[in-house]
């Protein structure tokens, strides 16, 4: 291939963390306006949405305020719940939602959005249909939790667990079935079935480690 030739691969690539501005202030313009302090003030239009869209714009503002003045775009939920109104019982399934459809990011319990997720918010706000949309990841994340309980449940009744393992290595178990599973999710569907009984939890030199419970 010459060199003036570009390849055709280029056309999958993105640059880590480039987001399309322009796209970013059209979907925002009418829900909220952000002062020089990165204050974030809702606008009517905003009350009108759903908790779920409300959730997406909050994160998509701070996202903007980020590029605009430097502020920090990560948000705890708890300060999230403040700026939506909203209880934060409620607002964590939403940003569990987000995270599992790959629109949202989490680390250390603070949440963003994904710079190359902003075209799927903007499907999700000019969709008629959004409320629809938003319920349908609810119903994927719920078939994506299926699936890893019978995985982790699999592994259980293989003997797998019959020696405690730390949930990353549980993870580790896991990807090798289910490929492209991720840590977060996994986690919880752990701590459900330890709720469940149906894993035994023991603390071991300050490390939490998971063990088939006898039946």
């Amino acid at each position: 291939m010459q060199e003036s030739e570009k390849d055709p691969l280029d056309r999958l690539f993105i640059k880590s963390g480039e987001v399309d501005r322009q796209l970013l202030a059209d979907l925002l313009v009418k829900y909220v306006r952000i002062d020089d302090k990165g204050n974030i003030f809702p606008q009517a239009e905003f009350y009108s949405e759903t908790n779920k869209v409300k959730v997406m714009l909050i994160l998509l503002a701070k996202k903007a305020m980020s590029l605009k003045v430097g502020a920090e775009e990560t948000v705890a939920p708890k300060d999230l719940a403040k700026l939506i109104d909203m209880p934060e019982g409620s607002l964590r399934p939403t940003l569990r939602v987000l995270v599992d459809d790959s629109i949202a990011e989490e680390n250390e319990s603070r949440y963003r959005i994904f710079s190359h997720a902003i075209t799927r918010c903007a499907e999700l706000l000019k969709n008629p249909l959004r409320e629809k949309f938003v319920l349908q990841m609810g119903k994927n994340t719920m078939a994506k939790k299926s699936g890893m309980r019978e995985t982790l449940q699999g592994l259980a009744a293989n003997g797998l667990l019959n020696e405690p393992k730390t949930a990353r290595e549980i993870h580790a178990m896991i990807v090798q079935r289910r490929p492209g599973t991720l840590y977060n999710p996994l986690y919880k569907v752990i701590l459900d079935l330890v709720q469940q009984g149906k894993i035994g939890r023991e603390l071991q030199d300050g490390t939490w480690k998971y063990k088939k419970v006898p039946q």
